[in-house]
């Protein structure tokens, strides 16, 4: 293929090729807005995998909370029973 110099093209030639490279650029343009864009879903994705992970393990947390709460709990009644039983002379035998 011979290279030409733009301005030995005809006015036709050169708009087509001023569309061709338009096109060219839109094609990249295009192409890079689209990768961009996926990118940033995969972004996003890891990011709201983090924080389903983070839910997830708050709720063990909770969970884990709440059952030592009910521990805690008890042994709370058990131990003002027992002070009532002293308080009442029921521990002296």
């Amino acid at each position: 293929m011979h290279r030409r110099l733009f301005v030995e093209l005809s006015p036709q030639e050169q708009t087509a090729f001023v569309q061709a490279l338009q096109e060219r650029r839109l094609r990249v343009v295009t192409q890079y807005a689209e990768l961009q864009a996926a990118k940033q879903a995969a972004a996003e994705s890891r990011l709201r995998d983090a924080l389903a992970d983070q839910l997830r393990m708050m709720e063990r947390d909770i969970g884990t909370m709440e059952r030592a709460l009910g521990k805690i709990e008890d042994r709370l009644h058990k131990a003002n029973a027992l002070r009532q039983m002293i308080a009442q002379g029921m521990g002296d035998e």
